[in-house]
């Protein structure tokens, strides 16, 4: 395996805005996107996109985005073997406004990922030993990302 990645999965949702709201304000978005993302997702699809094998180590949850961001990354060719699956959480979100000068504004709720714990990183540990490049981000658990 050429590389292996500990991190978030996300459901992205983008509106795309003139003006960013001010607190207690609505503004009314232009258009709307829904996407798989968050930076380890993105990082895995990319590498796999590129002919690397590689696998995530992370969680969703039991629910509907869960198994969409599941059979995404597995058609796009990341191995999702240790992709773990939360019984109480549900899967990671993040809503980013966009206005016309491309500044942002984003909330993240990190679901499942925020479960992401040591044994879990343990279970992956051969995987992680064989790959040749592993990257984490810090937006999971600390002590998952040091394990």
């Amino acid at each position: 395996r050429d590389g292996a990645i500990r991190q978030n999965v996300m459901d992205k949702k983008t509106f795309l805005t003139g003006p960013l709201p001010r607190p207690g304000e609505t503004v009314m978005g232009r258009s709307f996107q829904e996407d798989f993302g968050g930076k380890g997702a993105n990082q895995a699809v990319a590498c796999a996109q590129l002919g690397s094998p590689v696998g995530l180590v992370t969680k969703v949850g039991r629910d509907a985005q869960g198994r969409g961001t599941l059979q995404h990354l597995a058609a796009v060719g990341v191995d999702t073997t240790f992709v773990a699956t939360d019984p109480d959480l549900p899967s990671g979100y993040a809503a980013v406004t966009i206005d016309d000068a491309g500044q942002n504004m984003i909330v993240v709720n990190l679901g499942a990922n925020a479960s992401l714990s040591r044994a879990d990183v343990e279970r992956a540990r051969p995987m992680l030993q064989s790959a040749a490049v592993v990257a984490c981000q810090l937006e999971a658990p600390l002590e998952a990302s040091l394990a």
